[in-house]
């Protein structure tokens, strides 16, 4: 019993969508004797196994980046070393050329936003082959940017200038900075830190998820930084006009590699 809940005990603290599981476990752990509870044991067992082969997954996807191709409607998986394509799998819904579209991973699940869908809807999927899992309501319909950092998911609007602090299960918007900035294309975060983007001319700006203040800010190799992202402390910018990707020091702008 010990092993075992010391087990779901790690799922728990590490990811907050498996706390289903929890309640699996809480049915499980009553007092039962005998046959009944030798067979609950097992079916225990076997979601924990389920859920390791699952962590294992997910802990393949940490050192990757997300990209969105809107003239294929497609969501591909790059290695942030080397920038190398390893996997694809299409939008939740049709994309427009144009590519007004946002992506966040938390690490377990993605985020995605296209702010001409008519649905106006913000979409959680599997990050391994696009499954849709959840959807909610956008805080409105400019939503071209997403970032997920701290348990929340940050939404960008270029119509509002504003940047949405989101609960990332409903969508219920916890709080709304206006921010001192044309906001276009891409939003990252990570570890306390907000960055977000400009185009034509192609500007990133260190932003205060608190209180929206711009702390920093310098221009970017292309016109159109439509993504950004922040990865183990590195800045990774996409360029939909180039079609390439930057790796920026986050502080200065620097261009350190680019794919």
């Amino acid at each position: 019993l010990k092993k075992i809940q010391k087990v779901r005990t790690t799922f728990e603290l590490r990811a907050d969508r498996w706390d289903v599981t929890g309640y699996i476990w809480e049915c499980t752990v009553e007092s039962q004797k005998g046959r009944e509870m030798r067979h609950r044991l097992s079916v225990v067992i076997a979601i924990c196994a389920l859920l390791t082969a699952g962590r294992t997954s997910a802990q393949e996807l940490q050192d990757m980046l997300f990209a969105l191709n809107a003239a294929r409607s497609e969501i591909g998986r790059f290695d942030a070393e080397s920038g190398a394509l390893v996997g694809s799998f299409p939008t939740p819904v049709f994309c427009r050329p144009e590519g007004a579209c946002g992506l966040a991973f938390t690490g377990y699940s993605l985020y995605f936003v296209d702010s001409t869908d008519p649905d106006q809807k913000i979409y959680e999927i599997s990050p391994v082959d696009g499954t849709l899992w959840n959807s909610f309501a956008a805080p409105d319909n400019s939503i071209d940017g997403l970032a997920f950092d701290g348990g929340v998911l940050y939404a960008a609007s270029f119509g509002e200038d504003r940047i949405y602090h989101l609960e990332s299960m409903s969508g219920s918007v916890l709080e709304s900075l206006e921010i001192d900035a044309d906001l276009v294309g891409g939003l990252g975060a990570e570890d306390g830190g907000l960055f977000a983007g400009s185009i034509r001319p192609g500007t990133i700006f260190a932003i205060d998820p608190a209180n929206g203040e711009i702390l920093n800010s310098f221009a970017t190799p292309g016109a159109l930084p439509t993504g950004l992202a922040l990865l183990g402390g590195k800045l990774f910018v996409g360029d939909a006009g180039e079609e390439k990707l930057y790796r920026l020091n986050p502080e200065s702008g620097a261009v350190e590699e680019e794919w």
